[in-house]
């Protein structure tokens, strides 16, 4: 099996979404409500994308494709956070479930993580849910650590409190 990493581009809409929302379903089934997870839909999700935009102020997706198929997403833009200069944000990162512990997330991460070198950036920063262990797992083992900042957002309607992590980029 090959695994490539390529631009998302406004095709692939459908493809991430699936990606986005089983990763949520199964990810997030014992930190959010069932019936909320269960509501979730593809097409709703594909539909707030922007891809293949050249606009370096535009977040940047890039995809994992294994066999034709996009199994993983990592999105990157500048940092959001009005306290990060020179920061440049991992905005998400998903692999369908029924492809984690075979390393797709750490090439994405990696994707990402040289996107903001390229881009200029010197600090990466990006938000965990503070209840998803797997994923803090991945990121503290490739070198994110916390800088203290925690706050409550409102992703897809539903209430999360989750953790910054940043990365020295230089």
């Amino acid at each position: 099996m090959s695994l490539d990493v390529r631009l998302a581009a406004p095709e692939d809409a459908h493809a991430i979404a699936t990606v986005h929302v089983a990763s949520w379903q199964v990810g997030y089934a014992e930190i959010f409500d069932p019936e909320f997870l269960a509501s979730l839909r593809v097409e709703e999700r594909a539909a707030r994308y922007t891809l293949g935009s050249e606009d370096p102020n535009v977040p940047c997706t890039q995809v994992a494709v294994e066999d034709g198929e996009i199994v993983g997403f990592v999105t990157t833009s500048p940092c959001r956070d009005e306290d990060q200069v020179d920061a440049g944000e991992i905005q998400a990162l998903y692999v369908h479930p029924a492809r984690w512990h075979r390393g797709i997330g750490q090439r994405l991460l990696a994707c990402g993580t040289d996107h903001l070198r390229a881009q200029g950036f010197t600090t990466g920063v990006l938000w965990v849910l503070v209840d998803n262990e797997a994923a803090t797992a991945l990121y503290l083992a490739t070198g994110w650590r916390p800088d203290g900042a925690v706050r409550v957002e409102d992703p897809w309607g539903v209430t999360a409190t989750v953790r910054r992590l940043v990365l020295d980029l230089a």
